[in-house]
């Protein structure tokens, strides 16, 4: 299992477009440091992920949906 340090170092080679990266170091700054794990109680909703990173609540659900098919997160 990945710590967050390392999924913010892929996210950053990688070739996510900017929102994905947004979300991926977003999603990260909430996750566990050990485990890169958000605890299911803490889990942000669409309308917190698009408070926390300016982006549109459509936006936020349309790229979780790529970071998911692309297995960057699991929902």
């Amino acid at each position: 299992m990945a710590t967050k340090w390392e999924i913010n170092r892929a996210v950053r080679a990688s070739n996510l477009p900017a929102p994905s990266r947004l979300i991926m170091l977003t999603l990260s700054d909430m996750a566990d440091s050990g485990t890169a794990e958000i605890p299911e109680k803490h889990t942000p909703s669409l309308t917190v992920l698009a408070r926390e990173t300016g982006l549109g609540r459509s936006t936020v659900a349309e790229h979780l949906a790529t970071l998911e098919e692309g297995g960057w997160v699991t929902r």
